[in-house]
């Protein structure tokens, strides 16, 4: 659903786009889905332009287990965020 989200999001399918975020949003709490789908959710959200929400739904997604590694900095799903000073600021090294 996420890939497929992204996609539509993508091509500016935003009612698509939106009903696969819905989707996984009710997945997102589902044991052992470590906030995957909210990493998801958030990826179809940057890619539509709502970067305020993305940032929301990958601070829920970390509250929820997925993990952080090096790979958020170089997370081409992301790329509409590479500029974003909150984005930037959630990747900073913190500690």
């Amino acid at each position: 659903m996420g890939r497929l989200g992204i996609i539509a999001a993508r091509l500016g399918d935003t009612v698509t786009a939106v009903r696969l975020m819905r989707q996984l949003d009710s997945t997102a709490l589902k044991p052992h889905a470590f906030g995957y789908p909210l990493v998801e959710e958030a990826t179809i959200a940057a890619w539509l332009g709502r970067k305020d929400e993305a940032m929301r739904l990958l601070v829920a997604a970390m509250k929820a287990g997925t993990e952080f590694s090096s790979l958020w900095h170089s997370n081409i799903g992301l790329e509409p965020l590479w500029d974003y000073p909150p984005f930037k600021e959630f990747l900073r090294p913190k500690g």
